[in-house]
């Protein structure tokens, strides 16, 4: 037998058709699956996209003013703190200084 020739077999043009037509429709699904998939993807682009934007108006939506609130909020914050630090020192020394025994 010759290279490319095919051997004799009992194939009919029915089993042929057969086989096309099942090779056809596993294309058809395929096909029909990546269709899908690529939907899904550029369904998940659109809500990324959409996400993305939400945030970054988000970002800039926070004004400068509150901002400078919340700075000035934090500062008063620690001085308090830092007030009652020199307030309990201070009691502390003063009730030192009137109870301690005398020498």
């Amino acid at each position: 037998m010759a290279t490319g020739e095919i051997p004799a077999s009992n194939v009919t043009v029915a089993d042929l058709y057969h086989e096309i037509a099942g090779l056809r429709a596993d294309v058809t699904a395929a096909l029909t699956r990546m269709e899908r998939s690529d939907e899904r993807g550029a369904s998940f682009e659109r809500v990324q996209s959409d996400h993305e934007t939400r945030l970054r108006t988000l970002e800039t939506a926070v004004p400068s003013s509150l901002e400078g609130r919340m700075m000035a909020l934090e500062k008063f914050r620690w001085q308090v703190a830092g007030a009652l630090i020199v307030i309990n020192a201070l009691s502390i020394l003063v009730e030192w200084a009137l109870w301690a025994p005398k020498r």
